[in-house]
């Protein structure tokens, strides 16, 4: 196990923002990050460049934009380390998409859903429930379910919370409907 990456991992799980963001930065520059470390920086900063969690935290608004300006670096470094790698990918697309309105969905419906190579795991599960695939309910109902690492991690913190956003809507859209 690499220490730095253990350090940056519990201070996540801590929800220590700031700390854990240091901590994989120092493991970036040590050389020793992956893909996989790089996208938990990515959902840091992600979280860091929320205003309503920054200001929760007492961060700063440079530190904000700051984090605004890592997340996109840190997501093209990692699509640049492992151009197949979906995940990586993945967020480098959605973060875009939530901050600028671009690509359009089609264009991550298409990453997830292309071919053979049908995207899996908890981030395409939000993705598809998100959009309103409610085959897509029961593998969201069992993210949330499963007291494992994905809600102790900024990025699984993130999935959890809008996997229960869209599961809310879609039930209240069922009961509108009267089903």
């Amino acid at each position: 196990m690499n220490s730095l990456r253990d350090r940056a991992r519990l201070l996540d799980e801590r929800d220590d923002i700031v700390g854990a963001a240091a901590a994989y930065e120092e493991l970036l520059s040590s050389g020793e990050a992956s893909v996989d470390d790089l996208i938990a920086l990515a959902l840091i900063y992600w979280a860091t460049a929320d205003s309503g969690i920054a200001a929760s935290k007492g961060i700063s608004r440079d530190a904000e934009h700051h984090a605004r300006r890592r997340l996109e670096e840190v997501l093209g470094e990692a699509v640049r380390r492992d151009p197949t790698n979906c995940e990586a990918k993945f967020w480098a697309m959605y973060s875009t998409f939530i901050m600028y309105k671009q690509p359009e969905h089609d264009e991550i419906d298409a990453l997830l859903d292309s071919g053979p190579n049908r995207c899996e795991g908890a981030f395409a599960t939000m993705w598809r429930v998100g959009r309103g695939d409610r085959a897509e309910i029961p593998a969201a109902q069992a993210i949330l379910a499963q007291a494992n690492d994905l809600k102790k991690t900024s990025k699984g913190r993130y999935i959890a919370r809008i996997i229960r956003a869209a599961l809310t809507s879609l039930r209240l859209e069922d009961e509108r409907a009267g089903q």
